[in-house]
């Protein structure tokens, strides 16, 4: 109890800071197209058993406190970028797994996108999609923490996506719920890192500073309904765990990506690519075990994507087409969330797991014909 009392005491100040920063920042600035909000938010859930391994300590139910500060981009020149209007912001949670001596504590900074779905006078739906970095205050030791196999990092990965709904209580004040669902890897730097997936429902409260209508504006522009070529690169950093003759490395896994992309409706499209990849850690577990083995992959893709703007958020299904190693699935899902920055480059991150496995984080950059 002492613990979870100095970490919300952290937390209140760190909330108190962030809001007072942002509200200076707020009101520098010309608003005259733009709406800010602070909002914050009460979680509870419960964590997904994804492996047998991990069944034991899966029992905890967690619970967070998150805040969030946030604009929106009222101008028609927004609107025309996806034929919606779009929450953009940074968002600071602590969530506590109530489980002290294993699982701990985390503290989640992420970068977020929020479009909004409908556009009544007093109520609007929302989808969110947020990156960032968590730092977790129990990790994996093989003699102090041995049952977490959930995360070995301290500093890990924290995406999060989830839908809302919001009704306005005044002009200032908006009540919320939403269902979000949670997920930490360190994207394979280090092993274990089985991953938590916890979703959560959440109650909370929405302050807009300064309250103006945001009205749908008339969809004057036709979907682009073209076919889009897409190329690019990834690269990410996969642990190999240390044996009782070798040492824990950290190598790499590099490789390209290609495909189309094609808009069905303004803000949905489909996607058809593939993968081909050189992981080094694959070569150096296979000597490790006296074997010859390929590090190169090669996957076919297909999915969906949101688009909002220059922002996306796509969901993958994959294939293994060649791989030089046994797997209990030929399957995996690739999610990634993007951003189309000038000159037609997108950069993002993505997130590839089997089933509810997670295996890898990357970093990814393609151009978009």
């Amino acid at each position: 109890m002492p613990r979870l009392i100095r970490h919300l005491n952290l937390l209140s100040l760190t909330i108190g800071l962030l809001l007072a920063g942002y509200d200076v920042s707020a009101q520098s600035r010309d608003t005259t197209a733009h709406s800010y909000f602070i909002g914050i938010k009460a979680h509870g859930g419960f964590i997904i058993p994804h492996s047998t391994e991990i069944i034991n300590v899966s029992g905890s139910k967690p619970v967070g406190l998150q805040v969030d500060v946030s604009r929106v981009n009222r101008s028609l020149k927004a609107w025309n970028k996806c034929n919606c209007y779009s929450l953009v912001g940074l968002s600071f949670a602590y969530f506590n797994y109530q489980n002290e001596n294993v699982l701990g504590s985390s503290y989640n900074l992420m970068a977020y996108m929020e479009p909004l779905l409908t556009y009544h006078r007093k109520f609007n739906a929302r989808f969110r999609a947020a990156a960032g970095l968590t730092y977790l205050t129990d990790v994996y030791h093989a003699d102090d923490n041995p049952t977490n196999l959930f995360f070995s990092s301290t500093i890990s990965g924290f995406l999060m996506v989830g839908f809302s709904g919001h009704y306005s209580l005044s002009r200032h004040l908006n009540a919320n719920v939403g269902l979000h669902y949670n997920h930490i890897s360190n994207g394979g730097l280090q092993q274990p890192n089985k991953g938590m997936n916890f979703p959560t429902l959440n109650l909370g409260m929405e302050y807009n500073i300064n309250p103006m209508p945001i009205r749908p504006q008339p969809n004057k522009a036709p979907v682009d309904r073209s076919i889009h070529p897409f190329a690019g690169v990834f690269a990410n950093r996969r642990n190999v765990e240390a044996t009782d003759t070798e040492s824990s490395v950290n190598l790499w896994q590099v490789g390209i990506y290609s495909g189309i992309q094609k808009r069905f409706t303004t803000t949905n499209a489909w996607l058809v690519g593939m993968e081909f990849s050189h992981d080094a850690s694959i070569q150096e577990k296979g000597e490790r075990m006296g074997m010859a083995v390929s590090p190169w992959l090669f996957s076919i893709l297909a999915g969906h994507q949101f688009c909002f703007g220059r922002f996306g958020f796509s969901q993958q299904f994959g294939h293994y087409t060649y791989r030089d190693y046994e797997f209990r699935t030929d399957f995996f899902q690739r999610y990634a969330i993007t951003y189309l920055a000038a000159n037609r480059i997108s950069i993002g991150i993505s997130l590839k797991a089997h089933a509810q496995e997670a295996e890898q984080m990357d970093v990814r950059a393609a151009y978009v014909f």
